[in-house]
């Protein structure tokens, strides 16, 4: 009798949509109609700049969940462990350290995120990124005219001005 094969270990799966990454050859195509200059300006200010917002928005998202995540799990810990404390009619001294470590962890957290601005930073970055991509959908495909590349011009400037003056706010809001 032949014996089954065995099963591969499963992976755990992501639960999250893939990651669309903006790509440089894919807008190549809409570029050929252009100068030179305009082409580099596309490449260096347009493109750089999606790049830059998306690189931005991940390490936004990263830091936001991750001292959310520090501030929430910590509250609850503190919580508990003082519950514990209070329980017994005298507390370890490991248990009273760890609470006020666990205090200074969750305070601390809280403080970084609001300070950083995290959880703004990502939103702005993420709009600024698809108004970018937007207005390269608008003037880049199928191919750009070189009659309206001021027009366009003007539009990413006038994102990315709309974008660096929302940044500026939530930093000095302090």
């Amino acid at each position: 009798m032949q014996q089954p094969e065995p099963r591969p270990a499963r992976r755990l799966r992501r639960l999250r949509r893939p990651r669309r990454r903006f790509s440089r050859d894919a807008w190549t195509p809409g570029l050929t109609d252009l100068t030179p200059g305009q082409q580099t300006y596309v490449w260096l200010r347009w493109a750089s700049s999606i790049e830059a917002l998306e690189s931005r928005h991940r390490r936004s998202v990263s830091l936001f969940y991750l001292l959310r995540t520090m501030s929430v799990l910590g509250g609850v810990a503190v919580t508990a462990l003082s519950g514990i404390g209070l329980s017994s009619s005298s507390p370890s001294a490991g248990v009273r350290w760890t609470i006020f470590a666990l205090g200074f962890v969750v305070a601390g957290s809280a403080g970084i995120e609001q300070l950083g601005h995290y959880g703004q930073h990502r939103l702005l970055s993420r709009e600024a990124r698809d108004q970018l991509l937007s207005a390269g959908f608008g003037y880049l495909l199928p191919s750009a005219a070189e009659a309206d590349f001021d027009t366009f011009h003007a539009h990413v400037e006038g994102i990315l001005e709309r974008y660096n003056k929302a940044y500026n706010r939530t930093i000095s809001d302090h």
